[in-house]
Order: C-alpha cells, then structure tokens, then sequence
C-alpha cells in the first residue's frame, strides 16, 4: 500500500515541476560575484517556490553556477 501511494506522490510532485519549468524563462547567465569568480565560470539565480505545494507563494533564489568543460563530448 506504501509504495502505489509513493508513487502517486513522486507523479504529482514531478507534474508540478515539469509545468512550473517549463513557464519559466530560461537563467539569465553571466559574470560571478568577484568573491567567488573562477576563470570561466557564470553564474546565475534561478527564482523557485519555497514550497513546490504553493506554487504561487513566497518565492526564493537559488544561486547557479556553471563551468564549460574543457574537452567537450561532441565535436
């Protein structure tokens, strides 16, 4: 009985997140705050729900970083 409940769950909660993705633009990347720049690293903030269950309540921002790879797989 737990594990049909836990699934139904995870669907609900990975539906609500698809959806809520894909309304969102994309994250705006760009330089680092000088105290955590690295060569080659962007950054950027990504505004997300504090509670997935309220979609439309307190929001929060959670900090992004990326570092292009320096051999990537495809030509």
């Amino acid at each position: 009985m737990i594990l049909p409940a836990a699934l139904v769950a995870a669907a609900v909660v990975s539906g609500v997140s698809a959806a809520a993705a894909t309304d969102r633009p994309p994250p705006a990347w760009g330089p680092c705050p000088a105290d955590v720049a690295e060569p080659g690293l962007s950054c950027a903030t990504l505004e997300v729900p504090l509670d997935y269950r309220h979609p439309d309540g307190r929001k929060i921002g959670v900090a992004l970083s990326r570092l292009a790879s320096v051999n990537p797989p495809f030509p």
